[in-house]
């Protein structure tokens, strides 16, 4: 079985979670993971790999997971798709390749719904319910690709304080160790935009703060940022911009994280797509926005949203 991938870099995981074996040339994959302060390998493949998630994209390279289950052990090979992944984005249509998902999806689902209604044993019940929820993470995941490459906005007046509110609130359902201290310019009450979107954005962005750093402050100031105006191409007038730091004190980015981070399928967590913060960028240029990051090693984190006013 190890033969037949000899080619691919590949690791072998025993029973335990661990690393017994890994060939050659995959010590530089290896390095990589390294710089991304992923510590334990193996949990990290595992946990991927038991979601249905086989894409890695680290700092240099996108890899694929293909991976040989036995009793004892696993073998995670690691091909190289980097090019293939650049042609895929440049040259297919992604609206196109969404739909023919999704029309099979629909049906499969259909069929679990019916089953989930026979008296099926208790294994074939449960297997029901694991195809179902795979299903729902699947519908999840072509949700989110969809807001990568389109947003449709449907704007309206959105109260910024309560917006901020509603938005920290959720966020201390399960981050109760974490402090928010928000300051807010008094001129500022209102902003227009989508309301639904605009929450997803900043929630991905304040959750990855808090997800940075557990029993932490998270600092957000709101104000009017005088040296920059967004410029309205129709009405052909200028008018000031909103601006919005959402600070962290977790000991910064590393270089390598960076360089990648809103990138699609970028992650260096087990869990969730590596999706959020291109999303949020995705959200946010779509309301004539810019985001940005800066990092200090040692110190923390600011990202910096600037919107219309």
């Amino acid at each position: 079985m190890i033969e037949r991938f000899h080619k691919f870099p590949f690791i072998i995981i025993d029973k335990n979670k661990k690393i017994t074996n890994y060939s050659n040339n995959f010590e530089n994959i290896w390095s990589e993971f390294t710089k991304l302060n992923i510590r334990n390998l193996a949990d990290f493949i595992i946990e991927k790999v038991e979601r249905g998630e086989f894409i890695v994209n680290l700092s240099a390279n996108i890899f694929f997971l293909v991976v040989d289950k036995e009793i004892d052990f696993w073998v995670v090979n690691f091909i190289d798709i980097t090019n293939i992944s650049y042609k895929f984005e440049h040259y297919i249509d992604i609206d196109s390749f969404l739909h023919e998902i999704k029309n099979p999806l629909t049906v499969i689902d259909g069929i679990m719904q019916i089953l989930s209604d026979k008296h099926l044993d208790n294994y074939t019940m449960e297997c029901v319910k694991i195809v179902s929820s795979e299903i729902d993470r699947i519908k999840t995941l072509l949700e989110e690709l969809k807001l990568i490459k389109q947003v449709i906005l449907i704007k309206s007046e959105i109260n910024l304080p309560e917006f901020i509110d509603e938005i920290i609130a959720s966020l201390r359902i399960i981050f109760s160790d974490i402090t928010f201290k928000v300051e807010f310019d008094p001129a500022i009450d209102k902003i227009c935009g989508d309301k639904q979107k605009l929450f997803r954005a900043f929630y991905n962005i304040i959750k990855n703060a808090c997800e940075a750093k557990k029993n932490s402050v998270i600092n957000i100031s709101i104000f009017i940022e005088s040296s920059i105006k967004y410029y309205d191409k129709l009405n052909n007038v200028y008018s000031n911009m909103v601006k919005f730091n959402i600070t962290d004190l977790a000991g910064g980015i590393s270089e390598e994280v960076r360089e990648k981070i809103f990138k699609p399928f970028f992650s260096t967590k087990s869990k969730g797509f590596g999706l959020g913060l291109s999303i949020a960028r995705q959200i946010i240029e779509s309301h004539d926005g810019k985001i940005e990051f800066k990092s200090i090693n040692g110190v923390g984190t600011t990202f910096s949203i600037l919107l219309p006013l």
